[in-house]
């Protein structure tokens, strides 16, 4: 029997066309054509996690795939999928989940020297290197690095015998807001990461890195603010305040029935708190 009341369908046909849609819109705004790496965090925002990276995978859609912890990393792998993925959340120091990161190359946002150092004893117990990109908190206050923590980038370098600096990334707080304030706080966010970009390579010796900042509000907002890498979340599923710009649609269609229908008098209270 089926009691069900309404149906969700997903298009992926759709989350396909959204992606390249944007690809064309940074493309076209700054000549660029950086890598996409596509958050399926929270189940890909409602629309099935491992059916959307299944698919992305298939049509060879994306070039990463971004989690919020290790236990949708996890569920990636133990799917079958093989897209690198990054964990774009700070990690416990458990030993038992640095592992299973390395050992199934799942790359890791770092923001802590503590962590990079227990996943440096772990790689090399293992002889198997970790997979790093170093997060800079350039004003999001949440993980990273303080982006004038000179001390922690200084000792970066400490770690590069089983440490695989591959990637850089900030993430921004107001990218999609048009007040003045916000744009320059945005564009501020840009200058740190750029100087703790310059300073970080120097440190490690290396002319090249994944870079990534924009989150989709970035994406909308600031396409020319899109460095080799972009992290279009919510928008690859079809929602942006810039939307019928970019050429994105909603991949989600949602069909129900009403069940119950009632005509209140005037000022009748509704729900707890009887706040309406």
């Amino acid at each position: 029997m089926d009691f069900s009341t309404g149906t969700c369908l997903v298009d992926l046909n759709k989350l396909r066309s959204n992606i390249q849609s944007i690809r064309t819109y940074v493309s076209s705004q700054n000549g660029s054509k950086p890598q996409i790496l596509l958050p399926v965090k929270s189940n890909a925002y409602g629309h099935g996690m491992i059916p959307v990276a299944r698919f992305a995978e298939q049509v060879q859609l994306v070039d990463y795939l971004g989690v919020a912890h290790l236990l949708e990393a996890y569920e990636l792998r133990e799917a079958g999928i093989q897209l690198p993925i990054l964990i774009m959340g700070q990690l416990s120091l458990d030993t038992d989940g640095l592992e299973y990161c390395i050992q199934h190359d799942i790359e890791l946002c770092v923001s802590s020297i503590e962590l990079i150092s227990k996943l440096d004893i772990i790689a090399q117990a293992m002889g198997k290197p970790a997979i790093v990109h170093v997060d800079i908190d350039t004003g999001m206050g949440r993980t990273g690095f303080l982006y004038d923590d000179i001390n922690s980038f200084t000792r970066l370098k400490d770690f590069q015998n089983k440490i695989q600096y591959k990637g850089m990334m900030t993430h921004f707080s107001v990218a999609d807001s048009p007040k003045e304030e916000d744009i320059q706080f945005t564009q501020n966010q840009v200058e740190r990461f750029e100087k703790c970009k310059s300073e970080i390579l120097q440190l490690l010796n290396q002319s090249c890195i994944l870079t990534h900042v924009s989150n989709s509000g970035g994406v909308a907002f600031h396409p020319g603010m899109s460095f080799n890498m972009i992290r279009p979340g919510i928008a690859s599923y079809g929602y942006s305040e810039k939307a019928h710009e970019i050429g994105i649609v909603p991949i989600m269609e949602v069909h129900s029935e009403n069940t119950l229908k009632k005509k209140f008098p005037p000022h009748s209270p509704i729900g707890y708190g009887r706040t309406y």
